[in-house]
């Protein structure tokens, strides 16, 4: 009897970045919740399909001979949320950036980001960042 590849079934819930299907728990943050479900659920959409580009575009480059690990889609999405909730995002700026000055901005995010407290500077600058 042939077995699903569990890691294909991974889907994105608009209501936490990093809850997934078959793993109903969000990943640890040493007791620290982040609080994405206060993120309009319209603006949390868009923030994962900002993830999933940042992801494959990463992905891209690994796949060309970069020595480079992307992130998973989720963990970029909730990078972006993070900055969402912190100082705001202009996702139409994102959205219509090309593949390198996206890029830019996103490695800037992950490059700052605290994950585990889910903080962001306001210092980092950010061309894409409402304040």
């Amino acid at each position: 009897m042939a077995h699903d590849d569990p890691l294909k079934k991974l889907s994105f819930d608009v209501t936490d970045p990093f809850r997934y299907e078959g793993n109903f728990a969000p990943v640890q943050t040493n007791g620290i919740k982040i609080p994405f479900e206060t993120i309009d659920k319209g603006r949390l959409l868009r923030i994962r399909h900002l993830g999933d580009r940042a992801s494959a575009l990463l992905v891209g480059l690994r796949e060309s001979g970069m020595q480079i690990m992307p992130p998973h889609p989720a963990v970029a999405s909730a990078d972006f949320a993070v900055v969402e909730l912190r100082r705001g995002l202009n996702l139409e700026l994102l959205e219509s950036m090309g593949a390198h000055d996206f890029l830019e901005q996103y490695v800037t995010i992950a490059r700052h980001i605290d994950r585990p407290r889910g903080e962001f500077s306001s210092l980092v600058p950010l061309r894409c960042a409402v304040h």
